[in-house]
């Protein structure tokens, strides 16, 4: 190729980008999910542009670090599907896409007969004319959400101009990504907003109801010369309890997301703090077996004895009520030289892993029997999680379907004072 060769083929390289990018704009204003936006920016690389093959990627961060094709357009047959892309650094994780994703960078292959990162796929990507590529990561806040690959059937594509203009492109898709969950996580927000409202509407209600009607059935009582049963007394200080406790999961919410919940920490001997809480529940609930393990030393702390007894308080009132009553329910202290752990482990039907990293969320609430059989506000685990990691702690689950949760919650022995 002579230079004056080159340089027509670098402009019409750089002009293809140019329009490719004018085109994206458009998209841009109109895609509405994920998938549209990935699917018309292949469509329009591969029918508008000129591109062999152009496929986008969301990039997952399981433990095989996957990379999961969400649209293609081209000459893929059944390339992508047999292609074991992962953005691992091992033989499937080296190629363009896995590396671009690593290194948060536009990479280059020249010459697919070459290229020795390419030897995994060389064999089916030269049948269907594949001859070079670029893949080019969609990065929101510095971490790849996923990547954009586009293939060529000659060598050595991709000048300097061009890689630019296509990198403005990925950052104009990872942007609209970006947008487009944004806008989901607020219509979610939105949504459970008022879902959230309507739950406390009815929830508060419920004791209201309950207690305006003791208290009717009282009066009348009253106004008659009788007195009014102790029954009817137990009945509506558990109404109160119920409401008392809805108010303070309220206002706990409200403080947490203020910042204004502050700790009153002081020297507290853990074990004895555990077992006053498990003894309270065992008077509530006497024919359910506790099991308490821990240490046979003392384990001094520095916590605020109050909110730890909470978030203990509120593991143990869910092992109630969502295990068996013949059930046992398990408290256990472990501990090293850095911190230590405090499990309450339940026989119930367990949750499901898809669901465990939402069960610490705000207003969230498993849909199963167990949960509409005793009705709440989903604030909770919550509030658990926010009163642990003020500690400078952590809290999590151990759970598979049908055996059971394992919540545990640690603390490390020294703590900043917040």
């Amino acid at each position: 190729m002579t230079n004056a060769e080159k340089n027509q083929a670098e402009l019409n390289a750089t002009l293809r980008a140019l329009r490719f990018r004018s085109s994206i704009s458009g998209l841009l204003r109109h895609a509405t999910s994920e998938r549209e936006l990935a699917q018309g920016a292949c469509r329009i690389a591969v029918e508008d542009i000129g591109y062999l093959m152009a496929w986008v990627g969301e990039v997952i961060y399981d433990e095989a670090k996957s990379v999961k094709p969400l649209s293609h357009a081209g000459k893929a047959e059944d390339y992508l599907e047999n292609a074991k892309v992962t953005w691992s650094d091992s033989e499937h994780g080296r190629g363009p896409t896995g590396t671009a994703v690593r290194e948060n960078r536009a990479v280059i292959c020249r010459d697919f007969k070459t290229d020795e990162a390419l030897a995994p796929w060389r064999e089916k990507a030269l049948s269907l004319g594949f001859l070079s590529s670029i893949a080019l990561p969609l990065v929101v806040d510095k971490k790849a959400i996923g990547v954009f690959t586009l293939y060529q059937g000659q060598p050595n594509e991709f000048p300097p101009d061009e890689v630019a203009l296509l990198e403005e492109v990925a950052r104009d898709i990872a942007y609209g990504f970006d947008a487009i969950r944004s806008k989901k996580r607020e219509q979610t927000v939105n949504h459970l907003k008022s879902q959230f409202l309507d739950t406390a509407a009815h929830e508060l209600r419920t004791p209201i109801t309950a207690l305006s009607l003791l208290v009717q059935h009282g009066l009348m009582h009253v106004k008659k010369g009788l007195p009014v049963d102790i029954s009817t007394l137990n009945r509506m200080s558990t109404q109160i309890s119920r409401l008392s406790g809805l108010i303070e999961d309220l206002l706990n919410t409200s403080r947490l997301e203020r910042g204004v919940l502050a700790l009153r920490k002081k020297d507290v001997e853990l074990v004895g703090l555990v077992s006053d809480c498990l003894d309270e529940f065992k008077d509530r609930a006497p024919k359910r077996h506790f099991a308490f393990l821990h240490p046979p030393q003392e384990i001094k702390m520095l916590i605020d004895p109050v909110r730890i007894e909470q978030v203990l308080s509120n593991l143990l009132d869910n092992a109630l009520k969502y295990s068996p009553e013949d059930s046992p329910i398990e408290v256990k202290i472990e501990m090293n030289t850095n911190e230590v752990r405090v499990w309450v482990c339940d026989q119930g039907p367990g949750i499901p892993k898809e669901r465990q990293d939402d069960v610490f969320s705000r207003f969230f609430r498993m849909s199963t029997n167990e949960t509409l059989a005793h009705p709440g506000l989903g604030l909770g685990l919550f509030i658990c999680k926010s009163i642990v990691e003020l500690h400078e702690g952590t809290i999590g689950l151990v759970s598979d379907l049908g055996q059971g949760c394992k919540f545990h919650f640690e603390l490390p022995f020294t703590v900043k004072q917040k």
